[in-house]
C-alpha cells in the first residue's frame, strides 16, 4: 500500500510593512541623538588639534631662536621689509622667492616638516588673504611684537626680537584675523587687527612657555582695545607693550 505523504505549510519569516516602518523609524531617532554627540566630538578634536597647532609653531620659533642666538624668525610684518637683502625667511614663507604653498621656504619648516600645523582643521579657506591668490600657507599669525612692529627697521639685520625679551605668558601667536591678513598681506599682526574665532566664538592662540588656550571674541575685542601692556600687546619696544 502506498502511504501519501502530509504536505506541511510553513509560514515564511518576513517583516510586515508595519514592523519596517518601526525599525526604520527607531533608527532615525538613534541617528538624531547621535549625531549631534559625533558632531560635538569632532568639534573637540578639531579644537585641540588648533590648539596644539599654534603651540607647535610657538615650540618651532623657540627651537630657531635657539639656533640663532635667540633671535626669533622674522615675522613676515610689512613684507617690503621681508624683500630687503638682510631679511631672513619669514616664519611662513620667504618674501625674497616665489611662493610655493607649501611653507618649505619658511624658517619653521625645518623645525615642523608637517602642513598640518599650519592649518586650523575648521579653515575651509583656499587661500591666504592677501598673501597669494591661489595658494594656501596658513590659518595663523606670529604677534608683531616680535619684531617691534613698527619698530622692525632698528632690529637689522636681523627683523625680529630675541625671545628672551618675552614674558612666559606673552602670545607669540594666534588665528588671523581673514580681513586683516587680507588688506596687509602679511602673516604677523597686532591685537587690534582682529583674529578669526573658528571654534563656537572662540580662536586659539599659544604664549611663549607654550601654553595654548581659547580666546572669546568679546575678551580678545576688550584686550585688543586696552590701552596698557598684556599678553597680547607686549611689544618689548615699547613701555606699554604697544607701538604697532
Amino acid at each position: 500500500m502506498i502511504m501519501q505523504g502530509i504536505v506541511t505549510h510553513r509560514r515564511t519569516a518576513a517583516f510586515t510593512l508595519i514592523e519596517l516602518l518601526v525599525v526604520i523609524a527607531i533608527i532615525g531617532i538613534l541617528l538624531a541623538l547621535l549625531v549631534p554627540s559625533l558632531s560635538g566630538m569632532r568639534e573637540k578634536a578639531n579644537r585641540l588639534k588648533c590648539m596644539n597647532n599654534a603651540r607647535q609653531l610657538v615650540l618651532a620659533s623657540l627651537h630657531y631662536a635657539g639656533d640663532h642666538d635667540g633671535v626669533l624668525p622674522y615675522p613676515n610684518w610689512d613684507n617690503n621689509k621681508g624683500k630687503l637683502p638682510d631679511c631672513p625667511p619669514g616664519w611662513a614663507f620667504d618674501a625674497h622667492k616665489p611662493l610655493t604653498g607649501t611653507n618649505t621656504d619658511g624658517a619653521l619648516w625645518a623645525y615642523l616638516k608637517d602642513r598640518s600645523v599650519y592649518h586650523c582643521p575648521n579653515d575651509r579657506s583656499a587661500t591666504t588673504p592677501g598673501v597669494s591668490l591661489n595658494l594656501k600657507l596658513t590659518s595663523y599669525v606670529m604677534n608683531g611684537a616680535a619684531c617691534g612692529g613698527s619698530q622692525i627697521s632698528k632690529l637689522a639685520p636681523n627683523y625680529a626680537c630675541r625671545y628672551t625679551q618675552f614674558k612666559p605668558s606673552d602670545v607669540l601667536f594666534w588665528e588671523g584675523s581673514v580681513s586683516a591678513m587680507g588688506s596687509s598681506g602679511d602673516l604677523s599682526s597686532g591685537p587690534k587687527e582682529g583674529m578669526t574665532f573658528r571654534h563656537t566664538n572662540r580662536g586659539a592662540y599659544a604664549c611663549f612657555d607654550g601654553h595654548s588656550d581659547l580666546i572669546s571674541s568679546e575678551d580678545f575685542t576688550a584686550i585688543g582695545s586696552s590701552s596698557t601692556r598684556n599678553h597680547f600687546w607686549c611689544n618689548p619696544m615699547q613701555l606699554d607693550g604697544h607701538g604697532y
